[in-house]
């Protein structure tokens, strides 16, 4: 997800949450599981990528003519690009908890975790999107230093949960059906690809 938003030239986003506790009982098959979070996760690439544009087009006004209303224009677009982001790692979340486990050995497992990385991610996103919200445009050396802290904290949060999610036992050792969505959430991936 955090590859999607760089795409979009804004290099914020990440961290807070926990796992939600109604998972569906039944199973499916591992590639419909991967096939149906990826799926959520190309529909979201495609939102921000429609975003992109706006989000590119408002940076790149502000670092050529640092104004009051260019900088409003950033922040804006940096709160939708990272609401957006928040809303669909929630909905992905919800998702992988509604949809079952997949029929991996410890399944059960592997879908919590793949739940609680996207309540974290979630969680990451609308709290960078809350301190774009408190970001003071009155000043342009203010706005400019609280700008780049925001994309440093993203920076570090998205690290973090790469990191996290490496050293997640839940992610380990498993079969090839599943190793798409564990890529795309242990890397910077750019895309779910399922062959």
């Amino acid at each position: 997800m955090r590859r999607l938003f760089e795409s979009a030239a804004i290099v914020l986003v990440a961290s807070v949450a926990f796992a939600g506790s109604a998972f569906a009982t039944t199973t499916i098959s591992a590639e419909t599981y991967v096939e149906t979070l990826c799926r959520g996760i190309d529909t979201l690439a495609t939102q921000v990528q429609q975003l992109g544009p706006a989000a590119s087009d408002a940076r790149n006004a502000y670092d050529t003519t640092p104004s009051h209303a260019n900088a409003i224009a950033l922040r804006q677009s940096t709160i939708d690009v990272l609401d957006l982001g928040a809303k669909y790692a929630d909905q992905l979340a919800a998702t992988s908890a509604e949809i079952g486990s997949p029929e991996i050995p410890q399944g059960s497992k592997f879908a919590k975790a793949v739940s609680a990385h996207w309540r974290y991610e979630a969680g990451v996103l609308q709290s960078m999107a809350d301190q774009a919200r408190d970001l003071d445009v009155s000043s342009s050396s203010g706005f400019h230093r609280d700008y780049e802290a925001l994309e440093t904290d993203l920076g570090i949060a998205l690290r973090r949960s790469d990191k996290q999610a490496r050293k997640n036992p839940a992610f380990k050792n498993l079969p090839p059906s599943v190793q798409p969505l564990v890529v795309f959430i242990t890397t910077n991936a750019s895309t779910c690809a399922t062959a």
